[in-house]
């Protein structure tokens, strides 16, 4: 998450933090090289520079802290803590300014009623007409706006753990019915005794969901953590509680009501079954007959019922048998099947092992020979390459010897005009003067 940086080029609209001046007799050097981080926030990464970090939290500690310091075992702790801090006139240590202006904001909220207004840039130029909505977007999303709206979109984005509210209030509440409840109960009879009604909240596993217009019964409820609970609060638990109990009661008593009848139902539907037919039959003979009928049926019936029990026994017996048959069977077949399985991978790997070992070969003996045929033709074109330059200086040699043959007549022929035309001249000159 964090990225230490020497040079950045989107940091020099940062201000860096001013330079000591040097002392006299001491050469300028280089500028010091920037030194920070970077901690990538949820909207976007934000640029800290740690340039003389140190010397600006060189905050004064308590003395009692000090002496603890200088208690350590540590030799690090005792050099940290052990130093003397010197506070001038007016000294203001950096955790009594925060804890100043904690105070003073903790003494402002629970005067008024918080209300945030969040304001908006619109563009970049200060115009009363212009609408940048990338602007716009950044700054709702570096706001957290953004997500505080998608949780308010989900209906319930305040929340509370049972544990909570039960290890803060379960101290102060003698009333043995709701001392007794369960945390998701006990909360639930928190709410009520503020009269929180079941539709503004939703209870889940382990937490309370609150709707975003409770939230601040939330904090009134969080805040009376610990006082106990007035009368007449109580008494709405206790309301509750009793009205709950009530309507299990009553819905016991409902449920026991409808199987009475049912079982009311059963038995007379038996007693019908059983004499309301037989008061039918009239006649000692009917009655004598009808008791031997049922002596051979109650007869057939239990030879029936043992030959079914053996059956069923058979039956079961050898059930058992062909599971456990089947059960071995399917467990050789599996053995065999990974075996078999197991084995063809293992030729296929071979198989497969074999033809890139072939084809490792062949490429070599291809890129040898390649290798080969290249060395030759390099050989080849090297020896053309020399003959053609012995060739280029054969005949630079030759031209230059022409050319210094033809300039060396050039210059024969200019001498003898030369001397041709001093001996005419000294023939005209003895002409005239004969």
């Amino acid at each position: 998450m964090v990225s230490v940086w020497k040079k950045n080029k989107s940091m020099k609209t940062a201000r860096p933090p001013k330079k000591k001046k040097a002392k006299k007799g001491k050469k300028k050097g280089k500028d010091e090289k920037w030194f920070g981080l970077i901690l990538h926030h949820y909207a976007e990464p934000v640029t800290y520079t740690l340039t003389h970090f140190i010397s600006k939290n060189m905050d004064a500690i308590h003395s009692d802290t000090q002496k603890m310091f200088k208690k350590s075992t540590s030799a690090l702790i005792k050099q940290i803590g052990g130093q003397k801090f010197r506070k001038g006139r007016g000294f203001t240590s950096v955790t009594s300014v925060f804890h100043k202006g904690i105070t003073t904001l903790m003494k402002n909220l629970r005067e008024t009623e918080p209300y945030f207004v969040r304001c908006v840039n619109p563009n970049r130029v200060k115009s009363a007409s212009e609408w940048d909505e990338p602007h716009v977007e950044k700054q709702l999303r570096c706001g957290g706006l953004i997500q505080a709206l998608k949780v308010l979109k989900l209906g319930y984005p305040t929340r509370v753990p049972y544990d909570t509210l039960y290890d803060r209030y379960h101290s102060v509440i003698d009333n043995k019915l709701i001392k007794n409840l369960d945390p998701p109960g006990f909360a639930e009879a928190i709410l009520v005794a503020w009269e929180v009604t079941r539709k503004d909240f939703e209870l889940g596993l382990t937490k309370i969901f609150f709707k975003p217009a409770k939230a601040s019964i939330l904090d009134t409820i969080m805040d009376q953590a610990g006082k106990p609970l007035t009368e007449e609060q109580n008494q709405r638990i206790t309301n509750w509680v009793m009205g709950k109990r009530q309507k299990q009661v009553y819905g016991t008593l409902k449920i026991l009501s409808k199987v009475i009848v049912a079982i009311r139902k059963r038995k007379a539907r038996n007693n019908w079954n059983k004499w309301g037919r037989m008061a039918s039959i009239v006649g000692v003979t009917v009655v004598h007959n009808l008791k031997v009928a049922r002596a051979r049926i109650e007869n057939r019936n239990r030879g029936n019922a043992a030959l079914t029990i053996q059956n069923f026994h058979r039956g079961l017996r050898q059930t058992l048998d062909t599971r456990e048959r089947l059960a071995r069977v399917k467990n050789s077949v599996r053995i065999i099947y990974e075996a078999h399985r197991k084995q063809e991978m293992k030729l296929d790997f071979f198989k497969w092992l074999t033809e890139r070992v072939e084809e490792t070969r062949a490429e070599r003996k291809r890129l040898e020979e390649e290798r080969r045929k290249a060395e030759i033709a390099k050989i080849k074109e090297e020896a053309a390459r020399k003959a053609a330059e012995d060739k280029l200086e054969a005949e630079k040699q030759a031209a230059e010897a022409a050319l210094a043959t033809k300039r060396r007549e050039e210059a024969r022929l200019q001498e003898e005009a030369r001397l041709a035309a001093e001996a005419e001249a000294t023939r005209q000159r003895e002409a005239q003067k004969a």
